[in-house]
């Protein structure tokens, strides 16, 4: 890892726990994931569904956001990945559906303001689980990214 930053879990309260990634020099935190610690699954339940995959990475990112549809949520990995590197629809929904069957996100009904629009859209969001992987993740990934720095295959960060 990198000299200067730090990864941590930290509870703030006996039902928050977020996960700071953050630089020790300023203390400025450059990432914050949330989860409910009532919630928390053993640790060795959340590194077992590691590493995600990168579409499964990316739907909980999103998610994390807010709650979607499905289409919603295409449109915004769309956005992130372009349309060329984009999965196809049907590579989509079985990603979403695995997803579902791990726990790492779960159907909500539709929010007030959107029922009477479409009844056919079903509306996601990460589950406690989900969010406790997903922040794992995040800390995983950012610990290779580091080491990639470290060993100057990727540019030092600017200040």
């Amino acid at each position: 890892m990198q000299p200067g930053l730090s990864f941590r879990r930290i509870y703030i309260t006996d039902i928050s726990l977020i996960v700071i990634v953050e630089d020790t020099g300023s203390h400025r935190p450059s990432h914050v994931l949330t989860g409910d610690k009532s919630m928390t699954r053993n640790r060795s339940d959340i590194l077992q569904m590691l590493p995600l995959t990168h579409l499964s990475y990316l739907i909980l990112l999103i998610l994390h956001e807010e709650a979607r549809h499905g289409y919603a949520i295409i449109q915004a990995v769309e956005a992130r990945l372009g349309s060329e590197r984009s999965p196809g629809t049907g590579t989509f929904y079985t990603a979403l559906k695995r997803m579902r069957r791990e726990g790492l996100v779960e159907e909500i009904d539709p929010p007030a303001e959107v029922r009477r629009d479409d009844s056919r859209r079903r509306y996601y969001r990460p589950t406690l689980f989900g969010r406790e992987v997903l922040a794992a993740e995040t800390v995983r990934l950012a610990e290779l990214v580091e080491t990639a720095r470290s060993l100057c295959l990727i540019p030092a960060r600017q200040s």
